[in-house]
């Protein structure tokens, strides 16, 4: 069977260059491609649209959404979501780990999970001190 993911990245499709270059390229380096669910790279051709990202929530160490106004109006991205928020509702595992990237204020359901706020700048310095303190080497 295929390893657990560290991370799995959820963000809007319409932000997939920015999540590559940001967020993947800098955790691949970090934890290795395999430890990276990244739907771009990580759903095996024939296997159920739904099955893939479902298993890949419920067996991450970490669900890192990428907050943006495109992310709260997407159907998928608010399912992923809220299914890692199912396992961890208070935040007291560290299993849903936002990173904002634009201002947006987030749906009541995710309010009680504090992100990681790049609206300034320095998104790769600052979640990968974020997830180094969630995913110890």
């Amino acid at each position: 069977p295929p390893q657990q993911p560290d991370v799995f990245i959820s963000y809007p499709r319409s932000r997939m260059a920015w999540v590559e270059k940001h967020v993947y390229e800098p955790l691949e380096a970090w934890r290795g491609a395999e430890r990276i669910f990244f739907d771009k790279s990580s759903l095996d051709p024939g296997r159920g649209w739904l099955a893939g990202p479902a298993t890949g929530v419920e067996t991450c160490r970490v669900l890192l959404p990428v907050y943006c106004a495109d992310y709260f109006q997407r159907p998928f991205c608010q399912w992923e979501l809220q299914l890692g928020i199912a396992l961890d509702p208070l935040g007291e595992r560290q299993i849903v780990v936002p990173l904002m990237i634009e201002p947006v204020e987030p749906p009541s359901f995710c309010k009680l999970i504090q992100a990681i706020d790049v609206t300034g700048g320095n998104a790769e310095s600052a979640m990968m001190k974020a997830l180094r303190q969630v995913l110890p080497e």
